[in-house]
């Protein structure tokens, strides 16, 4: 899957790298300038491996499966609401059992 960072609910936060960082809030175009586009491609291949690498990743699912490594075992830790930069989030936390990547979903999978 292409695309983590769309996903990372700490994406544009001050915890989130700026190489990802920068893509996420509109700028103003003057005129005569290029207008920005959202990476694709080889582009977003590189910057997925930075949030891969990321200590702060918390990818938002909405099916049984880690966004990183497709792996489907699941491990739920605790329904749980949190506060940070941009208010709050809220929903059933679950960390991955192959590549210990965390995963939030409004759904409850199992236990």
């Amino acid at each position: 899957m292409d695309g983590f960072m769309f996903y990372c609910k700490y994406w544009g936060t001050d915890d989130c790298s700026p190489d990802i960082r920068h893509h996420k809030f509109a700028k103003e175009i003057k005129p005569g300038d290029d207008i920005p586009v959202w990476p694709v491609g080889e582009e977003l291949k590189k910057l997925d491996e930075v949030c891969r690498e990321c200590d702060f990743r918390l990818f938002e699912i909405e099916e049984e499966r880690c966004l990183v490594c497709r792996n489907r075992d699941l491990k739920w830790l605790r329904s749980k609401k949190i506060e940070y930069q941009f208010g709050f989030i809220e929903g059933n936390f679950y960390k991955c059992d192959h590549c210990n990547t965390k995963l939030i979903s409004q759904k409850k999978f199992s236990d």
